[in-house]
């Protein structure tokens, strides 16, 4: 194809489809409570969305609203991309420019040193998520490079225009320094949805609200899998003990986030009564799906798990020791009291936390579910069952090939 050629608009609508499709491929394995919690709706749901083409300097496509059925509508100018999408104003100098891919500006308001001075000669306030301002006049949002790309998701922006306040608010505009036809192929399309779907899934792993380059994300990946090396020889171990494994796990809390489960790891917080021994269990579990807290205690990876003859399989006395170790913790948050408490000294929410005890290594999985099955309310996790969702995980972090 050549290079050189300009974009039009039948091209881009391709492009964004395409780009809709891989990535609804790429997360069609997921439950719909998963995809719900790690990918954003407008990635999810049908759109009306809108392109942009400028003949003398980039195009964009914006997630308008949410919408029954999709659609994709496309138009030109004459002006730069840039001041074609957004607030225009005079400057040269910007909040952003833009000289790679990939690049992610979200959760919060750009506002330029005009609209901030509008703002307090009225006495008003800015409020809501992160507010930048800009500390020179009449500042330009942002200026894409050549071969750059940036999505502005959940931005608002914030200019004085022609003498009257304007605000544009953004669900998702995606802005790219380029108008050439080759920069919007069909393999571009699948490129850009296999970095974004690494991306999201990098976000679950590390818990943050942007997403970091991708070289940068790749040295990541392979420090989490050092460490994953580092955990298979501690437990293999013979003589390692409870303290040595429950240090270990507070310094690489990922790996107790079960796939992207878990959003926040919390360890030893302690749990006061009154009369009685505090209770201090070895993990608290934020979920991602509704911030609420789940209970996890460590035994020793050597412990056997399931004992007894064929006809009378049962779990060992150390595993039943544990399991009513942590039912106490559970019991703990029946009253409502000890949630407050909780809710105010540490910020979390516990009510009906799953409950479950990290212990042995391997057993036949029908086995292990036939006896869980008599005590539904507390999961047995081995420490085999980590190291193989964490491979897993590794796994589908490794970029796509396309």
């Amino acid at each position: 194809m050549d290079m050189k050629r300009k974009l039009n608009k039948h091209q881009l609508e391709v492009f964004a489809t395409e780009y809709l499709r891989v990535f609804a491929l790429l997360t069609s394995d997921f439950s719909e409570e998963n995809r719900r919690a790690y990918f954003p709706s407008f990635l999810l749901s049908p759109h009306r969305i809108f392109g942009m083409i400028s003949i003398t300097h980039g195009a964009s496509i914006e997630f308008v609203q949410e919408v029954t059925k999709e659609s994709v509508r496309i138009g030109e100018t004459s002006k730069p991309i840039e001041q074609e999408v957004l607030p225009r104003t005079p400057s040269r100098w910007v909040f952003f420019e833009i000289p790679g891919r990939n690049s992610l500006i979200a959760n919060m308001s750009l506002v330029t040193k005009e609209y901030k001075d509008f703002l307090e000669k009225r006495n008003f306030k800015l409020e809501g998520g992160t507010i930048l301002q800009a500390s020179k006049p009449d500042a330009g949002f942002v200026k894409v490079l050549k071969g750059g790309d940036v999505r502005f998701v959940d931005v608002r922006f914030h200019a004085i225009v022609k003498e009257k306040p304007v605000q544009r608010d953004t669900k998702c505009l995606w802005i790219f320094g380029s108008n050439r036809a080759g920069d919007f192929t069909g393999t571009a399309a699948e490129q850009h949805a296999a970095e974004h779907f690494n991306s999201f899934l990098y976000s679950v792993i590390r818990g943050l609200p942007k997403f970091p380059p991708l070289e940068e994300k790749q040295k990541d990946i392979e420090a989490f899998s050092e460490k994953l090396q580092e955990f298979k020889t501690l437990i293999s171990q013979a003589d390692v003990s409870e303290p040595e494994l429950q240090r270990f796990l507070e310094e690489n809390k990922k790996l107790l986030c079960f796939g992207g489960k878990y959003k926040e790891i919390y360890p030893r917080k302690c749990l006061p009564r009154t009369g009685e021994p505090d209770l201090i269990p070895d993990f608290l579990l934020e979920r991602s799906r509704d911030n609420h807290c789940d209970i996890l205690d460590i035994k020793l990876p050597r412990e056997e798990l399931i004992v007894g003859p064929h006809s009378r399989r049962r779990f060992s006395s150390h595993v039943e020791s544990a399991i009513a170790q942590v039912h106490e913790y559970r019991d703990y948050f029946d009253d409502p009291r000890n949630r407050e408490w909780v809710s105010s000294q540490y910020g979390l929410r516990i009510y009906k936390p799953n409950i479950m005890v990290l212990i042995g290594k391997e057993v036949d999985a029908e086995e292990r579910i036939r006896i869980s099955q008599r005590n539904p309310l507390c999961e047995v996790v081995t420490f085999q069952d980590i190291i193989c969702q964490t491979e897993a995980l590794l796994q589908m972090l490794k970029p796509v090939q396309v």
